[in-house]
């Protein structure tokens, strides 16, 4: 799988040496929910600095939603990385399939997702058996 970050203001890959070439298409990606909430998280911990310790009980309080811009106008999803120098987040198109394709065998294994309960190491042995299926013979949907 082939991911890169690249540089902020940069405009380019990181690490342009070790591009692979043979005609990869990279397309962007949407920031994650980890990085919009950290960065969320980040802004409040500024904020909060000037204010007194009393009132920081009540503020641990979180919705449970994820913070997302994927489906909103300023989506970036899949528009090809030539068109947008200065996004960070860049994967192949073969990449992404590859990701896809073992994110759906991970939730045919995950009981949390089905709603059920087996036993407690379920989960982790349907993980370790899409992760050996995928090293080993390359069987990835």
């Amino acid at each position: 799988m082939y991911l890169w970050r690249l540089g902020r203001g940069k405009g380019r890959l990181a690490n342009e040496k070790q591009v692979p070439s043979g005609g990869l298409t990279f397309i962007t990606l949407c920031r994650p929910y980890w990085d919009i909430d950290s960065e969320r998280r980040d802004k409040e911990g500024e904020e909060d600095e000037d204010e007194d310790e009393d009132e920081d009980e009540d503020e641990d309080e979180d919705d449970g939603k994820f913070p997302m811009a994927c489906g909103t106008k300023d989506c970036m999803c899949k528009k090809p990385a030539d068109e947008h120098p200065d996004w960070t987040w860049v994967m192949s198109e073969d990449g992404f399939k590859v990701f896809k394709g073992l994110e759906e065998q991970a939730m045919k294994r995950d009981q949390d997702y089905h709603g059920m309960h087996i036993y407690n190491d379920f989960t982790a042995y349907g993980m370790g058996e899409v992760v050996e299926n995928w090293v080993s013979v390359g069987v990835v949907g």
